[in-house]
């Protein structure tokens, strides 16, 4: 009996004696030849799906800046910065939320606060000028709502006394926050016995703080302390109370797809919270998670998820960010792009 040359299945001749154990070995063969190839190009059909993803997640990651966004099918991309997403703030080119569990009395947190300084003006040959410096350490993120102050400055220069506030993250260096409020002169003096509301003076968990304040002009003698003696109903910390949002997308494409990617970029810090993303109200898991460095930015997070398979043209997916007490979330982008 022969045998052909590539598979090796069974020739007989006419002399050849018919065995049923060549029948059965001969499908046996062609099974285990069959299932291996089946195998082979499943195999090689993965790894064209993989390199496919790879070129997708470079094709999104090179068109997702330009401006005005190219037209593309089966691509979104969302930079948040600009939406108005209920339960975030802006901040830092990011949406920005926070959770806590209390309110903060002034009094309670001059308790734990360290006044460096008064603010003390001397005029005279020599022109002196201290700053009132508050330093703190932020237990959770926060925002300074007011602070009570007491004292007074003689405007003898000029009609009017302009006090100038910073907040200063004394761990990076850098002025955060910065904002002025000016007084019209009354019998040649300016009280100060009043309530400081600085705008937008939101502060991180867990970071040194100064909280600044000064005369930058010219003016004559005066004096500010922060009041610390006193339980006011003045609150000078307003912790964020937003626990999560949700921001959505839905496909809207010619044809379904077969498979794609979805993105997301964030940061977190204090207790941090939690990212689910939804397809079509199916949670999936990311299958990738990594620290990334953009530009001068903060290391941040990237969550890359891929999507099931069998894809229609009208997708949704929803992508939610929950805080833990006392943490905080800087949401950058999400997007995802179809294959």
């Amino acid at each position: 009996m022969n045998y052909t040359e590539k598979y090796h299945l069974p020739q007989w001749e006419e002399t050849d004696r018919i065995m049923r154990t060549d029948f059965n070995q001969m499908c046996a063969d062609m099974e285990t030849g069959l299932a291996g190839n089946r195998e082979a190009a499943r195999m090689d059909y993965r790894a064209f799906r993989d390199q496919l993803l790879r070129m997708a997640y470079n094709h999104y990651f090179l068109i997702k800046d330009m401006d005005p966004f190219p037209q593309q099918a089966g691509v979104f991309c969302r930079n948040v910065t600009r939406d108005n997403i209920p339960g975030t703030e802006a901040r830092d080119g990011t949406r920005y939320m926070a959770l806590a569990t209390q309110i903060i009395t002034q009094k309670q947190f001059l308790h734990d606060a360290v006044m460096e300084s008064e603010l003390i003006v001397r005029s005279g040959p020599t022109y002196e000028h201290t700053p009132a410096v508050l330093s703190f350490r932020s237990p959770m993120p926060g925002i300074i709502q007011g602070i009570l102050t007491w004292g007074s400055v003689d405007s003898v220069t000029a009609p009017q006394v302009t006090l100038q506030m910073k907040l200063k993250n004394t761990d990076t260096g850098k002025v955060e926050a910065e904002d002025s409020v000016t007084y019209t002169a009354q019998s040649g003096s300016v009280s100060l016995t009043r309530v400081l509301n600085p705008r937008n003076f939101a502060f991180r968990a867990e970071t040194n703080y100064q909280f600044i304040v000064e005369v930058p002009s010219r003016c004559g003698n005066g004096l500010m302390r922060f009041q610390q003696d006193q339980d006011t109903g003045n609150q000078i910390l307003l912790y964020g109370t937003n626990s999560g949002c949700t921001v959505t997308h839905t496909f809207s494409e010619p044809e379904g797809s077969q498979d794609g990617l979805a993105f997301v970029r964030y940061r977190e810090a204090g207790t941090g919270g939690t990212v689910t993303l939804k397809w079509n109200g199916r949670t999936v898991r990311p299958i990738t998670e990594r620290e990334i460095t953009v530009e001068d930015a903060p290391v941040i997070r990237e969550l890359i998820y891929r999507t099931p398979e069998g894809l229609s043209a009208r997708d949704q997916l929803a992508l939610t960010f929950r805080c833990n007490p006392a943490g905080e979330l800087w949401f950058y982008e999400w997007g995802a792009i179809l294959c």
